[in-house]
């Protein structure tokens, strides 16, 4: 019962070079919708995202002990969510023809990030950032189905809007990229045998256009405070409240394979906090790094 993320993937590839980084993703989301609590009432809706995203940093080296950090980023994310998949539909039919039929809403956005970081010493900092400046975009277009999509994806810059997809994707909280203003402080003793790191961050700390999913006064929806260990050199430990939300991490570093297991509480309603599910990640990363 209730709305919660149900399997994820992501695949991107980036480049950087001194203050410039270039970086091209792929992702897409099953997320598990039942309002009722009927097992045929329940559904499945997947979306896919591409996008591409470039920005720039530079460094101000204010003393020996403290420097300033600026960096600014564009997006361009074209994401796609589809009408639910019941359990009836999956029975006996091909899935990936089910998923080209679907009716399809797609949303552009075009966001902007900015972010400002203070290195007061070579343990703390402070950071500010706003993050999915949108000043335009943020448009449901309706494409007959998915397959329509994914032979003609840029058919989204001519289309028109369509209220009944837009109320549709708004309704998983997941349509719309809400601005905001993130601010927060991290501390690294250097701590020869566990090197921790210890954060806290105010998210949505001011929000303002659409932002239905966060519009809550309570002050632990927008808390984020953690810790995390590094053992060994490959090993990393860390827990924290998430937004209200209890969460633990275990990620080891085997290069080039980096294995993460997550527990932790997501929102099963959508209504922030109103309903918790017990959640279990497992997650698995093939990469190779050449920044330096």
């Amino acid at each position: 019962y209730g709305i919660y993320p149900f399997a994820d993937f992501q695949a991107d590839v980036g480049f950087s070079d001194g203050g410039f980084a270039l970086d091209v993703l792929t992702a897409g989301s099953l997320t598990f919708y039942n309002m009722t609590g009927g097992t045929s009432n329940a559904r499945f809706v997947p979306s896919f995202a591409l996008g591409a995203s470039v920005g720039y940093g530079h460094k101000f080296a204010l003393t020996s002990m403290s420097s300033l950090h600026v960096g600014i980023s564009f997006s361009l994310l074209i994401r796609a969510h589809l009408a639910g998949i019941s359990l009836s539909d999956i029975e006996g039919s091909d899935i990936v023809e089910i998923i080209k039929s679907k009716d399809t809403g797609v949303v552009m956005q075009p966001p902007f990030n900015l972010g400002v970081t203070m290195n007061l010493s070579d343990t703390l900092r402070a950071s500010l950032v706003i993050r999915n400046l949108c000043f335009f975009g943020n448009t449901v277009y309706r494409y007959g189905t998915f397959g329509d999509f994914l032979s003609r994806p840029f058919k989204i810059f001519g289309g028109s809007k369509n209220a009944l997809a837009s109320s549709r994707i708004s309704n998983l909280g997941a349509s719309f990229l809400s601005s905001s203003v993130d601010v927060g402080v991290a501390y690294n003793p250097k701590w020869k045998m566990f090197n921790p790191r210890f954060e806290v961050d105010m998210v949505n700390l001011l929000s303002f256009g659409k932002n239905e999913y966060y519009d809550n006064t309570n002050f632990f929806s927008h808390l984020k405070i953690g810790a995390e260990f590094y053992l060994m050199g490959f090993l990393k430990l860390g827990a924290g409240l998430n937004q209200g939300r209890i969460n633990f991490g275990l990620i080891m570093d085997l290069w080039p394979i980096v294995i993460g297991v997550d527990y932790g509480w997501v929102d099963g309603t959508p209504t922030l906090g109103e309903s918790m599910v017990d959640r279990l990640s497992i997650s698995i990363k093939l990469g190779w790094d050449r920044s330096e």
